[in-house]
C-alpha cells in the first residue's frame, strides 16, 4: 500500500525540499513536524533516487518509534534501528553482547543495500564501530559440498568474534560435535546445522534452538563477524607490549600492570572482555556516517545537542576516574565525539533538520527553511458513533482516508459496519487506490494519526485497547526478565553463568572507580555478585521448586553450577528420546476427526465482540487443526 508515501510525495512543500537536496542547498530545516510526520517523511524520502538514509534522534526511545513507525507505515523492513552499546574498559567475567549483535546486523544491511533507513541515537552515532572494510573481509560463504578443515573452520570462527560453546542457544555462538557444526550467524534469525561426510559438507539445514531438531534445508548461507573489534591475540599482545614500552607518566605503574593483566589473560587463551579499552590500537576511528554516504536527518536538533552535551560530561566524568586508576591513558579506550566533533564532522555532510518548531537557538546557516501544514489526529479510542462523526466531517471535506486498526480479524466486520452506517469503504489492498470521500481500512499498528489540509489527506489509528479490570501482575516462569520491575528483593534468580542467587537489589557501586548501577546477587555463604544492569538479559528468575526455602544457593567459585548444566542436557536428552517414542505410539493411535467449520461456525466467530491477539488466533487455528486430524488430540492450553 503505497498511499502513506505517495499523499505525502503530493505536499507542495515537500516538493520544495526534494527541489533542495536535488540542488545541493543544505542544510534545509524543515518545521511543523510530529513524529508520525517525521516517520512519514522519512518513508517517502527513502523511495526517491538516493542511497539509504541516517535518521539521528535525542534519545533511543525516539529512535525506535520512528524505526516502527516507519515499517508500520510501509509494510516492510523498510528501517532498522541502531542501538548504543556499552562501552567496557575495566575487567569483567562476562558481558552481553546483545546489542552489539544488532549493530554488526544494522552495519551488514547497509553494506549489502538492503536497508533504506537507519534510526538512531546521537549517542550511538558517536560511538566508534568496525571499519566497513573489516567487516567486509570477514564475511565468508558457506555452500553445500563445499570442503572444509574444522579446524581451520573453527579458527575463523573465534577470529571472527564468535564463542565456542556445547549446544548452540544464542547469536554468535557455535558448536562442534564429530561430524555437525552448528552455528548462530549475529545477522540470521535462525541458527544453522551443517552434517559433514568426512571433509565434504553433505546438508545444511536451519534448526530449532529448543528442540535442536533440523528444520529447513538451504543451500549455501554467510557467515558475519560476531564482534566490532576483532583481533588476533598474537597482534594484539604485540602492540599492547609495544605501546606499555611508551607509556610515561606519574601512573605509569599502575597502566602497566592492568595492560599485563591484559596480556596474560590472552596468552591464558582468555577473551578480553574489555577489549573496547584497546580499540585505538586495533582500528582508525570509524562511525556509521562512514557506512552511509546519503542524506542525514536530525530530528529536533535543540535535543540532540542537550543529549550531546550530557553524554560527553558524564563521559569526560568517568575518563577522570579511570585516568586516575590507571585503567586508561593518552592512546587507550574509544573516540566517542562529543557534540563540537559531531557538528563538525555533519557539516560535511547533505543534512536535513526536522522539528515540530524552529527555536532559533540551533546556530546553522540555514539554506532554507520550509514550514509544513500538518496535523495530528487523536487517535481512535474503538468507539463507533465517535468515528462515524470523524469520518463524516472528513468526508464532507472531500477528504482521502485510511483507518488504520490493530487486528486484521476485526476488518471485514467493520467495513460492514462502516458500510451499513451510509461511508463507503474498503479493505486496502497492495495496490488499491484511495479515492476522495473513502476510507481504507488497514490492519497496521501506528503511534498516530494526521491529517494534511494541503491534499486533503488523513490517517485515523486505532487506540490499543486495556482491561478496565485490574490484574495482578505476574512474570511468566522460564521467560527473560525484561526490566528490572520484575525483580524484588528475596526472589531466587539465575544468573547464565554462575547459578542460583537470591536478589538483594540495585545498588549504585563504585568500581574500579566508577559509579554505576548493579544488580546485586547473594550466593553461597557472603560471596555475592554484582551485575551490570546492562547485562540484565543475562539474569532469569528461578523456576524450580515453589518452596523457595529448601533451594540451594550455588557457589561462585565452585565447578558445581557447570556440572548442574551437564546433567540436565543429559536428562533432556533422555527425556527426548522417551518422547519420541510416546508420539511415534500416539501417531498410530486412531481418534475422531471433527468436520471442518461451517457457515455456522464461521457467523458466530465473526460476532465475537473482542480482538484475539495473534497468539490467540494461533492457538485456535493449531486446536482446530488438531481436532479434524484422525489422530487423539494431545494439547495442553495454558493462558
Amino acid at each position: 500500500m503505497d498511499f502513506f508515501a505517495q499523499t505525502f510525495k503530493e505536499l507542495p512543500d515537500y516538493q520544495r525540499l526534494i527541489r533542495s537536496i536535488h540542488e545541493k542547498e543544505f542544510p534545509v530545516c524543515i518545521t511543523g513536524l510530529s513524529s508520525i510526520h517525521k516517520a512519514q517523511l522519512a518513508l517517502t524520502i527513502s523511495t526517491e533516487n538516493i542511497p539509504a538514509v541516517l535518521f539521528v534522534t535525542g534519545t533511543e526511545s525516539e529512535a525506535i518509534k520512528l524505526c516502527t513507525d516507519i515499517n508500520a507505515m510501509s509494510g516492510e523492513n523498510t528501517a532498522m534501528y541502531y542501538p548504543t552499546k556499552e562501552l567496557l574498559y575495566t575487567s569483567a567475567e562476562s558481558r552481553s553482547a546483545e546489542y552489539e549483535h544488532e549493530r554488526l546486523h544494522v552495519l551488514s544491511c547497509i553494506l549489502e543495500n538492503s536497508v533504506r533507513i537507519v534510526t538512531t541515537s546521537v549517542e550511538a552515532v558517536s560511538q566508534p564501530t568496525i571499519p566497513p572494510e573489516i567487516l567486509k573481509s570477514h564475511y565468508f560463504t558457506i555452500q553445500q559440498g563445499q570442503e572444509i578443515d574444522l579446524k581451520d573452520f573453527t579458527e575463523k570462527l573465534i577470529h571472527s568474534g564468535y564463542v565456542r560453546c556445547e549446544n548452540v542457544e544464542g547469536k554468535g555462538q557455535f558448536a562442534i560435535r564429530g561430524a555437525i557444526a552448528d552455528i548462530f550467524p549475529v545477522q540470521m534469525d535462525f541458527p544453522v546445522r551443517l552434517e559433514l561426510w568426512g571433509d565434504e559438507i553433505d546438508t545444511i539445514h536451519y534448526f530449532d534452538i529448543e528442540t535442536q531438531r533440523r528444520t529447513e534445508a538451504i543451500q549455501e548461507f554467510t557467515v558475519s563477524p560476531a564482534s566490532e573489534i576483532l583481533y588476533q591475540p598474537e597482534d594484539l599482545i604485540e602492540k599492547i607490549r609495544k605501546f606499555s614500552a611508551k607509556v610515561r607518566g606519574k601512573k605509569v605503574n599502575e597502566i602497566r600492570e592492568k595492560l599485563n593483566h591484559d596480556i596474560d589473560r590472552m596468552e591464558a587463551g582468555l577473551s578480553l572482555m574489555n577489549i573496547d579499552k584497546y580499540y585505538s590500537l586495533l582500528y582508525p576511528d570509524t562511525y556509521i556516517t562512514d557506512y552511509l554516504q546519503g542524506l542525514v536527518i536530525l530530528s529536533e536538533q535543540s535535543d540532540i545537542h542537550r543529549q550531546a552535551q550530557a553524554i560527553t560530561t558524564q563521559i569526560r566524568e568517568d575518563t577522570i576516574i579511570l585516568y586516575e586508576d590507571g585503567t586508561l591513558c593518552k592512546g587507550l579506550g574509544m573516540n566517542v565525539l562529543d557534540y563540537p566533533a559531531l557538528q563538525a564532522l555533519l557539516e560535511k555532510r547533505e543534512c536535513v533538520y526536522v522539528s515540530q518548531f524552529l527555536q532559533g537557538g540551533e546556530r546553522i546557516p540555514f539554506q532554507k527553511i520550509i514550514s509544513m501544514e500538518c496535523l495530528q489526529n487523536a487517535t481512535w479510542g474503538g468507539e463507533i458513533r465517535q468515528l462515524l462523526e470523524d469520518l463524516k466531517e472528513y468526508i464532507h471535506d472531500h477528504y482521502r482516508i485510511v483507518l488504520a486498526v490493530g487486528s486484521a480479524k476485526t476488518l471485514p466486520i467493520l467495513v460492514k459496519d462502516l458500510q451499513e452506517s451510509g461511508i463507503r469503504c474498503a479493505i486496502a489492498e497492495e495496490d488499491t487506490l484511495c479515492p476522495t470521500g473513502a476510507v481504507l481500512v488497514t490492519a497496521r499498528t501506528i503511534s498516530a494519526g494526521f491529517s494534511y489540509p494541503d491534499n486533503k489527506t488523513a490517517l485515523i489509528v486505532q487506540t490499543r485497547m486495556h482491561s478496565s479490570r485490574k490484574r495482578k501482575s505476574r512474570h511468566k516462569q522460564g521467560m527473560e526478565i525484561q526490566q528490572l520491575s520484575d525483580l524484588h528483593v528475596g526472589d531466587l534468580v539465575v544468573h547464565t553463568m554462575h547459578g542460583v542467587g537470591r536478589f538483594l537489589g540495585i545498588h549504585k557501586l563504585e568500581m574500579e572507580g566508577l559509579a554505576k548501577d548493579y544488580i546485586t546477587i547473594q550466593y553461597a555463604g557472603t560471596e555475592k555478585l554484582y551485575v551490570p544492569v546492562t547485562q540484565l538479559d543475562m539474569v532469569s528468575r528461578y523456576i524450580g521448586s515453589s518452596d523457595e526455602g529448601t533451594v540451594k544457593l550455588n557457589k561462585l567459585s565452585s565447578p558445581q553450577w557447570q556440572k548442574t548444566c551437564k546433567n540436565v542436557r543429559k536428562a533432556v536428552q533422555d527425556m527426548a528420546e522417551e518422547l519420541m517414542k510416546l508420539y511415534a505410539k500416539r501417531e498410530k493411535s486412531e481418534g475422531y476427526a471433527f468436520h471442518p467449520d461451517d457457515e455456522i461456525q464461521r457467523d458466530f466467530e465473526n460476532r465475537f465482540p473482542y480482538a484475539e491477539t495473534d497468539d490467540q488466533l494461533q492457538s485456535i487455528d493449531e486446536i482446530k487443526s488438531d481436532m479434524m486430524r484422525p489422530r487423539p488430540m494431545d494439547r495442553l492450553l495454558c493462558g
